[in-house]
């Protein structure tokens, strides 16, 4: 299983996105993972590689893991806008979107926002 990261700039805070079978994004619809609060994409390798073969994204939201921490900036609309900013830079149409702990106020507020992206 290769590990892909890349950092996403988010109008100057930078996101932290790790994925698995890059290739598979247009095969099959992804997986998008939102960790919980003190969580990081690097805690979710072990469900990465049990989920195999899926294209699967993790997204580290501001302030945990080895994305950015801002002094400000931590309200729901911001974590919202990190999930959009990673979305729009791998260019995901549709997908299936995964809040864990406090993650999933964080997806659903995105996925309330973007109900057309949402898989079922």
């Amino acid at each position: 299983m290769q590990l892909y990261e890349t950092m996403v700039n988010n109008q100057g805070v930078y996101i932290h996105v790790a994925e698995v079978h890059r290739k598979l994004r247009n095969e099959q619809t992804s997986l998008v993972i939102i960790p919980g609060l003190s969580e990081s994409a690097e805690d979710y390798i072990a469900i990465m590689e049990k989920l195999t073969p899926r294209h699967i994204v993790v997204i580290t939201l501001r302030g945990r893991g080895r994305s950015d921490s801002p002094a400000s900036g931590y309200t729901l609309e911001d974590h919202i806008s990190d999930i959009d900013a990673a979305i729009c830079h791998l260019e995901l149409e549709q997908f299936v979107l995964m809040g864990y702990s406090r993650g999933v106020s964080y997806q659903l507020g995105y996925a309330v926002q973007n109900p057309e992206r949402i898989q079922v």
